[in-house]
């Protein structure tokens, strides 16, 4: 085993301050100490290792990635051989794994069959000792004494040191991001370390304990007060965050501390989780009721990704009431929705960049007078028939990004006095949400803003006889999305939220 690492060639010009001491940390280690080990002490303790700093501290994450972009260094292992261990942590967790899989790395059909089935033997032997490696690496985050011998046999010391720190990265990136389709093991996210006194490049991968101050469930409540949920059912309590609004905490980059105030989700009334600047909605973008629609005699096609906005001054929130506008429509209809929150602000970008713009996630009702709709669709647009004072429950709470592993597979069910009316699933969208959220990124992000992503099939507007399924005064109901929460409100007839006659105007009268 060489006794010192494979110096990195470096470009000094390309580096900042905090870059250079970053490199100099490395590329200074002693090569027994793993590929990674060093220290940084900052104020929440020391890191160890350029992957615990990307998985901790985003800021530190940000320098190294800078740092990788500004050296060049030199591979042990071939594309080929890189690509088949990054391929087979992605198997580990995600089905349909071949996807991310470079055409560059000439990685046949027979290849990938052989990484997703385990049958690395099917490999040739320096790409079949890279794929049983890493596979032990994702398993077990281990290697036994014959697995380690065999590795460092068939690449060398510098080819193995190169493979730890791949499955190590990726391992930690596909639990910090969630970027697998199957939900990743309930356990902190993996570090490198080292083993003492032998000297040998230690391949274990532990789990070490970490706050995680993304991952929460976001709510609003009272009058105003915003705070992040901590536990389930009736133990659940509502810890309050230093900040005016949930859109400020977003503006500022999720930064609030807590006041020291907890109280029992009991005692407090939830609110709209968050009023935003700007609401997006999105129509016509899930299979199913993109093929029911077409049953329904509208003036024009609703295509997929239809864009038009919300008028934010008709959000309510959970157990709020809908008022039903009697002046207005006798044909009030319900739609489950999706809704993203925005975390940041931004524009122009593309679908690769769309998860950094993510926050979160609640549930949407798009409450429509689908009788003002027809007359609107007449010029080939839809607005003021799902705008209209109550027409907006949102809730009952934000869920971050980080709470849902896979936005592109909930279950979606609405219910009206308990009876399903609406049953779906995300994956059923024509247009996903990376490729959503940048379509609309032309339009321009402001943080908490809302987009919504469609609704699914069963709406009553398309049933056979529809007006035995339009919402009445005195109806319950259930939007559910699994894993982002369930939202009720209930239905109530103009007189029980004002004391004038019904509202009507010449353009949308009920009665003409």
């Amino acid at each position: 085993m060489s006794n010192g690492p494979r110096i990195p060639k470096l470009e000094p010009a390309a580096l900042g301050d905090e870059q250079r001491t970053l490199y100099d940390a490395i590329a200074g280690g002693r090569r027994a100490q793993g590929p990674q080990l060093f220290r940084l002490t900052d104020a929440d303790g020391c890191l160890e290792g350029p992957f615990n700093a990307f998985l901790l501290q985003p800021r530190l994450g940000s320098a190294l990635q800078a740092l990788g972009a500004a050296v060049r260094y030199e591979t042990a292992l071939d594309d080929r051989c890189r690509e088949i261990a990054i391929l087979v942590v992605a198997a580990r967790w995600r089905s349909g794994f071949e996807r991310y899989a470079h055409e560059a790395a000439g990685l046949t059909g027979a290849d990938l069959a052989a990484i997703r089935d385990g049958r690395h033997e099917m490999l040739s032997g320096r790409e079949a000792v890279v794929a049983r490696t890493a596979a032990a690496l994702a398993a077990r985050g281990d290697l036994d004494d014959t697995e380690y011998r065999e590795a460092e046999d068939h690449l060398g010391p510098d080819g193995l040191f190169e493979l730890l720190t791949l499955v190590g990265y990726y391992a930690a990136l596909a639990l910090q991001l969630r970027v697998f389709r199957v939900p990743a093991p309930r356990r902190p996210p993996p570090r490198l370390d080292t083993r003492p006194a032998d000297g040998r490049l230690w391949a274990k991968v532990t789990f070490v304990e970490r706050k995680r101050v993304a991952a929460m469930k976001l709510v609003t409540f009272d009058a105003g007060r915003v705070g992040r949920l901590e536990g389930e059912g009736e133990g659940a309590v509502v810890i309050e965050l230093g900040c005016a609004s949930a859109r400020e905490y977003f503006e500022r980059g999720g930064q609030a501390a807590e006041t020291g105030e907890r109280l029992p989700l009991r005692d407090v009334r939830l609110r709209a989780p968050i009023v935003p600047k700007k609401f997006f909605h999105t129509a016509g973008n899930f299979s199913d009721h993109h093929t029911e629609l077409q049953a329904v005699d509208w003036s024009h096609p609703v295509h997929k990704g239809i864009v038009f906005f919300q008028n934010v001054d008709a959000i309510i929130g959970p157990d709020d009431a809908i008022v039903y506008p009697e002046g207005l429509t006798k044909e009030l209809d319900y739609e489950l929705e999706l809704a993203i929150i925005i975390g940041k602000s931004g524009k122009f970008f593309g679908p690769d960049e769309a998860a950094g713009y993510i926050a979160g996630f609640t549930v949407f009702n798009d409450i429509t007078a689908r009788d003002i709709q027809r007359r609107e669709m007449q010029s080939g647009v839809f607005s003021f028939s799902k705008s209209i004072d109550t027409f907006c429950p949102i809730g009952p709470w934000i869920v971050t990004r980080d709470e849902v592993p896979d936005a592109q597979a909930l279950a979606m069910e609405l219910r009206v006095n308990g009876q399903v009316r609406q049953s779906g699933n995300t994956a059923k969208m024509l247009i996903d949400i990376p490729h959503l959220v940048a379509h609309h990124s032309a339009q321009g992000y402001s943080a908490g803003d809302i987009l919504t992503t469609g609704t699914i099939s069963g709406v009553a507007a398309v049933q056979p006889n529809p007006f035995e399924f339009y919402l009445q005064p005195g109806d319950s109901i259930e939007a559910e999305i699994e894993g982002v929460g369930i939202l009720r409100n209930h239905v109530v007839p103009w007189a029980a939220a004002h004391d004038t006659p019904p509202y009507s105007t010449d353009l949308y009268s009920s009665a003409s």
